[in-house]
């Protein structure tokens, strides 16, 4: 598991441990990050990511308040997955043809496995998937496959210490046996 123990923020340890857990449970994945538009902005004729690619980010994060400036986080997590296409799916390619080109399905599915469920060694609620899309692209032919998933967390961040004080009870009691 990668050392967190020096990081503050829910989204620093969990991409950290989004990228280990994700590289041994999809090894076929090549480039595991945090989205910050590498497949948008380039300056090559293609992005600097290693084919294919998940990329996370972590888009809308919902607060509410709990006791002593403790915060629960409803967070959704976004894993875009991203594919240079290689191969034809018409009918009128061979069998084994289409099956190659309809390798980001079968890999998307495998990224659904490992991460649903997921609760980053206990960092978070278990991910549940809500929905899955593709990306339309005009500017370029790579294929974009997108997951969203939400979980909850409890950011104790902002808490502030607290003391634990003992009062002494002098409770008396009378007692009466059952007939």
């Amino acid at each position: 598991m990668a050392n967190t123990q020096d990081l503050l923020s829910f989204e620093s340890i969990f991409l950290l441990r989004f990228q280990e857990y994700l590289k041994t449970k999809v090894p076929e994945l090549n480039y595991i990050n945090q989205d910050l538009g590498q497949l948008e902005y380039y300056t090559m004729d293609r992005p600097a990511v290693a084919w294919p690619c998940a990329l996370l980010d972590m888009s809308d994060t919902n607060y509410t308040d709990q006791l002593n400036n403790v915060q629960e986080g409803t967070a959704v997590i976004v894993v875009r997955i991203g594919f240079n296409p290689f191969s034809a799916t018409s009918n009128l390619q061979p069998e084994e043809v289409r099956k190659k080109g309809l390798f980001y399905y079968e890999l998307e599915q495998k990224v659904y496995q490992a991460l649903q469920g997921w609760d980053a060694d206990g960092l978070c609620q278990p991910l549940t998937r809500i929905r899955k899309t593709t990306e339309k692209r005009e500017e370029d032919a790579f294929r974009v496959r997108v997951l969203v998933f939400t979980t909850m967390f409890e950011d104790d961040g902002a808490q502030k210490e607290s003391y634990k004080l003992t009062l002494p009870l002098d409770i008396e009691a009378e007692l009466t046996p059952p007939n």
